[in-house]
């Protein structure tokens, strides 16, 4: 079984324990689709964008290499037209490469900010909706007894201030989140154009073509990821609206919290019916 991520399973830990929260406390139930919405593994993004950093040294030492092979050859070891032609085109692909390791350490970069502010994200709704369950546990504990029952509507009170203080919060955490992935990807998009150009003005005049059909590839999984955010937008409602709290929460658990099929990963992912029917839809692009 693979390693699940301590973000992941904070995760999916406090989706179980907003749910036990939100049945118990009315002033829960908008957390509950907040916390649905946000499942991720910070840790994994985190990491990825690390290893697009790492490609980037990777493009800088090749784009080195090049630089110390022309100046390793004198010119009484080669010089005339041919020389010339050689410097050039070894400039052109130079130019090549510097584009592609401005667009990688930009999405490098890029993964590895957001992927942080969503661990804060995980962390703080896990707090949250911790002490809400701890609170409903003790809630219906002592409705159970005669003795503590009358005192029951003083952990109510304790646990309404403590959701609606969370979700200022937590909101506010995610809209950062926000902001800074939408500038983010409006930073990977000028990256991509500043690539093409250095692509274009050195020769390369099939980049063009080349980033027509890489979006096309592409185009199947975006549309996966569309209809993932309108499933789970769709029952993000279901739960903030109060009636169907109890089927939209069930659908919550059993679409998130089971390994996809055919994966050996326990709790990554944000889960949903796309998500766990993605291993039967080809993947077009390969």
């Amino acid at each position: 079984m693979a390693t699940v991520s301590t973000s992941a399973s904070l995760a999916k830990t406090a989706l179980v324990e907003i749910g036990i929260a939100a049945v118990t406390f009315p002033a829960a139930i908008p957390l509950a689709p907040i916390i649905m919405i946000n499942q991720c593994d910070p840790e994994a993004i985190i990491t990825t964008g690390q290893v697009a950093m790492d490609f980037r040294g990777e493009l800088a030492a090749v784009r080195s290499s090049l630089e110390s092979t022309v100046a390793g050859l004198s010119q009484s070891q080669w010089h005339g037209k041919d020389r010339v032609a050689f410097e050039a085109k070894v400039a052109d692909f130079g130019r090549e490469v510097l584009g592609l390791e401005i667009l990688v350490a930009t999405m490098g970069a890029g993964m590895v900010v957001v992927g942080v502010i969503l661990f804060v994200v995980v962390l703080v709704y896990f707090v949250v909706a911790s002490v809400l369950a701890i609170l409903a546990a003790l809630y219906w504990s002592m409705l159970a007894s005669v003795v503590l029952a009358e005192s029951a509507p003083a952990v109510m009170e304790v646990a309404t201030g403590i959701a609606e203080a969370g979700l200022t919060m937590i909101n506010g955490i995610v809209d950062v989140a926000s902001t800074t992935a939408a500038t983010i990807a409006g930073f990977i998009g000028a990256g991509m154009v500043v690539d093409t150009g250095f692509q274009f003005a050195a020769g390369n005049t099939d980049v063009l073509g080349d980033l027509l059909q890489a979006t096309a590839d592409g185009a199947d999984n975006a549309l996966r990821g569309i209809l993932s955010r309108v499933e789970r937008g769709f029952f993000a409602g279901k739960i903030a609206a109060g009636p169907d709290l109890l089927p939209a929460l069930g659908y919550a658990g059993l679409t998130n919290l089971f390994p996809y099929p055919g994966s050996d990963d326990t709790q990554l992912g944000p889960g949903g019916l796309v998500d766990n029917a993605n291993p039967y839809v080809p993947d077009y692009n390969n």
